[in-house]
């Protein structure tokens, strides 16, 4: 290898491990013109992809069996224990709905 200018700064022993001497070295071997060495030296960056968010998924349906026990047994006053409020936490958006759809008519039903 001939002593080249490094980075364009100093010039560098046979032996230097620099980036540019070991590029440089490496064209020579290849025959790559300097050229294309800047041209794939000005290649961005490939950034990692992003992770998919998580989709929302539903609690099994013994979980809303669950807390429509619970009501029953205790009223509404059961929606406010640790376990239960552990099992509303678990429920998709859908879920609650579903919920507070079943919870209205059992109280229409007892009402009436």
């Amino acid at each position: 290898m001939t002593c080249r200018p490094c980075c364009w700064t100093a010039p560098h022993h046979e032996d230097c491990q620099c980036w540019r001497c070991i590029s440089l070295a490496l064209a020579d071997e290849l025959e790559v013109t300097e050229y294309e060495l800047e041209c794939i030296a000005t290649l961005p960056d490939v950034k990692a992809a992003k992770p998919k968010p998580k989709v929302s998924r539903e609690a099994p349906q013994v979980t809303i069996d669950a807390l429509m026990y619970c009501f029953r047994a205790r009223g509404k006053a059961a929606f406010n224990e640790p376990t239960n409020r552990a099992r509303l936490a678990e429920l998709s958006p859908r879920q609650r709905e579903q919920l507070r759809e079943i919870v209205a008519r059992n109280k229409q039903a007892v009402s009436a």
